[in-house]
């Protein structure tokens, strides 16, 4: 072959290689498909979350408002959303379209986040070298004809699917078409709608707005309406009259799903000491197969810090009224990736062995072996909070019971109670419902669980309502696994293996070499 003819045969198949990159890159982006080898599928798209842009009808504007060369801790942040949301413009069939601005260096970006509704969040770096702290954007609008949604600050990788396809799913489904949930009122529980936007409460109200239509219930002599179609009691500080029990009761057995957060104790500040709270529905939970205790929680090793009081002032400090606790069933629907869980003046809860026929129960969350029942009436002050009481009863608790199935009635066998109001028509007993369709009930031994862990609450009406997509999707926000120290005899294997295999691995080739060279 003369050079020339190499030369032509050369450029010819540098040509053949370069249409067949480009022929698989089109392919490759027209079929395009991931591996992931992690244990848990964190690195994939549920098909719940794809399932959330399906059969879009008309384009679903995501506009991403993010500030950028961030470091630690939101230095992948940016990069993990886009991967995120290009993932899902592909299974949308191209309806939905995404958009990014960055407010730090755009003022038109800046006020139309505001606009929306978008607010930056604080972002504290450290280092040898630098500190800084700076208020950045992390949040996006996401817009469906004539309806938006907005996420919250997406400031966790493990959450952010979760937060932008439960957005995506509120702003495809019509207000009118929300689930309605009944938060009850009347017996001194918090008032969700006179908190502030910036308390946990508020920002509880504004995500269940968000997910539900919230409408607060003052029952009294009146049953629980047809249309609500799941109920919280939150922390009760009155004993509940017995009329609204009842129709708690009736709307358990009409199969609308319940939970209880409640709270046995609080401290009193006048007092110095903790005050045991009459809510008076330890019957009517105990009738379920949940039994209520009446005691005080303490663990003097696994609680929280915070500000308390002491002898000589207030100081932030270890408090044993406060457990904490890592203690979770890995198949609780709730969450998940949260590793510790704070429960201020709790008290025991107990399973009933045997349950009614036709319940099951789980328990969610327990206590540390190390937490203790003891009897309320504690001094607050730190220095003797955790004194040690002669008839203490020693854990672990539940702290938090999931209860499914078919459930009797808790006043089966007593007589039913009258209405308080002169001249109000009491229930007939023959529309007194015995027992239940198939439902759900949650009980909490906290109420201020709801104050610490706001998401638990959002994860709770899900399960309530069995909305199975959003569990599947919130199921995959955990964290990644703790690095745990090897036991010891595992430890002195591995360092023999590590020491020891590539002086080995010497040995061995020395030996093969100077066999070949004899």
């Amino acid at each position: 072959m003369t050079r020339g003819a190499r030369w032509a045969d050369a450029w010819a198949r540098g040509l053949l290689w370069v249409a067949l990159a480009v022929v698989l890159h089109h392919t490759s982006a027209a079929a395009w498909t991931r591996l992931d080898l992690t244990r848990d599928q964190r690195f994939t798209v549920s098909a719940a979350s794809i399932d959330a842009v399906r059969g879009l009808e008309r384009p679903l504007h995501v506009r991403v408002f993010a500030s950028r060369d961030l470091a630690a801790p939101y230095h992948d942040h940016a990069r993990a959303l886009g991967d995120l949301l290009a993932t899902l413009a592909a299974e949308s069939g191209g309806r939905l379209v995404v958009s990014v601005a960055d407010p730090d260096g755009d003022p038109a970006a800046r006020d139309e986040a505001q606009a929306l509704g978008i607010r930056p969040v604080t972002y504290v770096f450290r280092s040898s070298e630098r500190q800084e702290a700076r208020q950045i954007y992390l949040s996006a609008a996401i817009v469906y004809g004539e309806r938006r949604e907005v996420t919250p600050a997406l400031t966790q990788v493990a959450r952010m699917e979760y937060e932008v396809v439960r957005a995506i799913r509120r702003v495809r489904v019509p207000p009118a078409e929300r689930p309605v949930v009944g938060w009850l009122l009347g017996d001194g529980e918090p008032d969700l709608r006179t908190a502030a936007a910036a308390h946990p409460l508020g920002r509880l109200r504004t995500a269940l707005e968000g997910q539900v239509t919230l409408r607060p219930l003052a029952l009294g002599d009146d049953p629980v309406p047809d249309e609500v179609d799941a109920l919280l009691v939150v922390a009760p500080q009155l004993g509940v009259a017995p009329m609204t029990q009842l129709w708690l009761d009736q709307a358990l057995m009409a199969g609308k799903p319940v939970a209880y957060f409640l709270s046995g104790h609080q401290p009193d500040g006048r007092a110095q000491r903790t005050r045991a709270v009459r809510h008076d529905l330890h019957a009517l939970i105990g009738g379920y197969g949940v039994e209520v205790g009446r005691s005080l929680l303490v663990d003097r090793q696994s609680n929280e810090v915070m500000s308390a009081p002491t002898e000589s002032g207030a100081t932030r400090v270890a408090y044993p009224l406060a457990i904490a606790t890592t203690a979770v069933d890995p198949s609780a629907p709730v969450g998940r990736g949260v590793r510790r869980w704070v429960f201020p003046f709790a008290t025991p809860l107990a399973v009933v062995d045997p349950l009614p026929e036709g319940l099951e129960a789980s328990v969610w969350i327990r206590t540390m072996p190390t937490a203790v029942a003891s009897p309320g009436g504690r001094p607050l002050a730190v220095e003797r909070a955790g004194a040690v009481a002669a008839d203490e009863q020693p854990g672990p608790f539940p702290l938090v019971v999931a209860l499914a199935g078919v459930f009797p009635s808790a006043f089966t066998g007593q007589p039913l109670p009258r209405p308080s109001a002169p001249g109000a028509a009491p229930l007939d007993p023959a529309e007194w419902l015995p027992r239940s369709v198939p439902t759900r009930a949650l009980v909490v031994s906290s109420g201020d669980l709801v104050v610490n862990h706001p998401d638990f609450v959002l994860d709770a009406v899900d399960w309530l309502l069995d909305d199975p997509a959003l569990l599947a999707v919130r199921s995959r926000a955990v964290a990644a696994d703790p690095l745990m120290p090897p036991a010891p005899a595992a430890r002195r294997r591995w360092k023999l293996a590590v020491v020891g295999g590539p002086i080995a691995l010497l040995v061995g080739l020395g030996l093969w070499r100077a066999r070949r060279m004899a």
